[in-house]
């Protein structure tokens, strides 16, 4: 495969990815939006499914974001550091590499760093009941000492 192509083929998946991505974030946030879960579909997908759908395209365009820049990484590094002809890195293009890298770094980091925390709402929202609103609870009582004996 020619180079061209490659870049091509990667450019045109990055598109498509990208446009899933978008797609998937309108629709669980206008056509279905928080709170509606199982009670709404669209195209016979709930809420979670699209949520599901959005998380591993998202995935799959960091790992095609990783890709693009690493079979361009010689126009990268042509780009940011010949900055002038003489070929001597242009100051405010450091700073902008290092700010970049270091916002870049930071998101990809946050999630990891600060601790989740509980809100209170499961009891909220389930009414304290477990799985379902304890729907089908009576098929797995436990069984008493009495009635053992």
């Amino acid at each position: 495969m020619k180079r061209l192509d490659l870049y091509f083929c990667i450019n045109v998946a990055l598109c498509l990815v990208m446009a899933v991505v978008v797609g998937t974030s309108f629709i669980m946030g206008f056509r279905l939006p928080p709170g509606t879960g199982h009670s709404l579909s669209l195209l016979g997908y709930t809420r979670h499914e699209w949520g599901t759908l959005h998380s591993w395209t998202s995935v799959l365009l960091i790992v095609l974001v990783i890709v693009h820049v690493a079979v361009h990484w010689r126009w990268i590094r042509c780009a940011l550091c010949l900055g002038t002809h003489t070929g001597v890195v242009v100051r405010w293009r450091r700073w902008a590499i290092i700010l970049t890298a270091g916002v870049i770094v930071l998101i990809l980091l946050l999630p990891w760093v600060f601790p989740t925390r509980a809100t209170g709402g499961d009891e909220a929202h389930h009414g304290g009941r477990g799985y379902r609103g304890g729907r089908g609870g009576e098929l797995h009582e436990p069984v008493s000492d009495d009635a053992q004996e």
